[in-house]
């Protein structure tokens, strides 16, 4: 098995098995599908013989879910995983198309499909991400992310909605970081595989069309973990870059932060959830969420 593919599902069995379906129907390159039940109340189940099903007895998070998958598929052989969120379809050939973009260049560590919004006839939403200033930008223009890349191409950063990932990179700098849970998290691997030498891309031969919604025009959509998890991460990135000490990062973060704090009006959880997630990103506290 060169190419694996890896589905992370909580809670939401059906649409796993949809993305899977999906993806399998657009594939021609032969590869192994791995679906990782991340402690769901009722696992997923009915999967063909050939797919692979891990189960873990708790939710994990994004970053320890698919690190089962990664270490499964790699142990299997796979020198590719695509990791690929159970809420996006893939289009024909997308996983074929990241394949020989990667095989091409082995130096690409990391590798992302274009990411079209379901929620607005499939526009493109993500065509690649830049650090600068210690912010994160991201553009749905080719012709900016082609500036991005020729200009800067160790800060591009990449979503993990549809990210293939590859042996040599894991080799190199490890997984996911598993404190960060969820969010953030292919923020700091895209740095980290960054400063490791090796290149972050997005293949505008594949895409995925995926059910990004409002969050931000609807906060009330989103449970207060959500928010922890923005918040905190930011600062545990900022921590482990060597930002968290820099004045004019703190600033800026800080300020975001306050803008988001009042944003949420009267939504009292997720405020609180807000605060408490600065604490713990300053004082370095990671793992799962605990409300």
């Amino acid at each position: 098995m060169k190419a694996a593919v890896v589905i992370l599902n909580w809670n939401k069995a059906e649409q796993t098995r949809r993305c899977l379906e999906i993806a399998r129907r657009t594939t021609l390159e032969p590869a192994g599908w791995i679906v990782v039940d991340n402690g769901s109340a009722d696992p997923i189940g009915g999967l063909d013989p050939d797919v692979t099903l891990l189960l873990n007895p708790e939710n994990l998070g994004f970053a320890g879910g698919v690190n089962c998958g990664l270490r499964h598929a790699f142990a299997a052989g796979a020198d590719h995983v695509w990791l690929l969120n159970n809420d996006a379809e893939s289009r024909p050939g997308a996983l074929d198309a990241l394949l020989a973009t990667a095989r091409a260049d082995p130096q690409i560590g990391l590798a992302s499909a274009l990411v079209l919004n379901a929620d607005e006839d499939d526009a493109v939403e993500f065509h690649g991400g830049l650090w600068r200033d210690f912010t994160y930008h991201k553009t749905a223009d080719a012709a900016e992310y082609a500036c991005w890349q020729a200009e800067a191409p160790d800060r591009i950063w990449l979503v993990g909605t549809a990210l293939l990932v590859s042996r040599r990179l894991v080799e190199r700098i490890g997984y996911f970081d598993e404190a960060m849970f969820a969010y953030w998290e292919d923020n700091d691997i895209s740095r980290r595989s960054s400063a490791a030498g090796f290149r972050n891309v997005v293949v505008a031969g594949a895409a995925v069309s995926h059910e990004s919604g409002h969050p931000a025009a609807n906060p009330e959509e989103r449970p207060p973990y959500f928010y922890y998890y923005m918040v905190r991460n930011e600062l545990l990135l900022m921590r482990k870059m060597g930002e968290a000490g820099k004045l004019r990062p703190l600033y800026w973060m800080f300020r975001r932060t306050l803008r988001l704090h009042r944003r949420l009006g009267s939504l009292a959880p997720q405020r609180k959830a807000v605060w408490r997630g600065a604490l713990d990103g300053m004082l370095g506290r990671g793992g799962a969420y605990r409300g």
